[in-house]
């Protein structure tokens, strides 16, 4: 079993994703800040409370919706994250 967390869907107070029936744009600093915050172990809810979270993989489920202004590899320019191979 792999446990994935999601870098551009908000968390509820429970922990649980959720989605959005009309998806809006996220922006490339929010899906990146919230990658690096499943990477330490916690994110933060809607209403503003830190849960914690386990997980062995981050996803972007609406890349095409995140209107990335760079590349996404150069955003951890200093080696802290890498892309996995295809």
């Amino acid at each position: 079993m792999v446990r994935e967390a999601f870098a551009d869907l908000d968390y509820d107070e429970s922990g649980h994703i959720i989605i959005e029936p009309d998806p809006w744009a996220k922006s490339p600093q929010r899906c990146g800040d919230q990658a690096v915050a499943v990477l330490r172990g916690e994110v933060t809810s809607v209403a503003g409370t830190p849960i914690a979270v386990e997980a062995d993989t981050i996803s972007c489920t609406a890349t095409d919706r995140m209107r990335w202004s760079q590349p996404a590899g150069s955003r951890w320019s200093d080696g802290s994250m890498r892309e996995s191979p295809r």
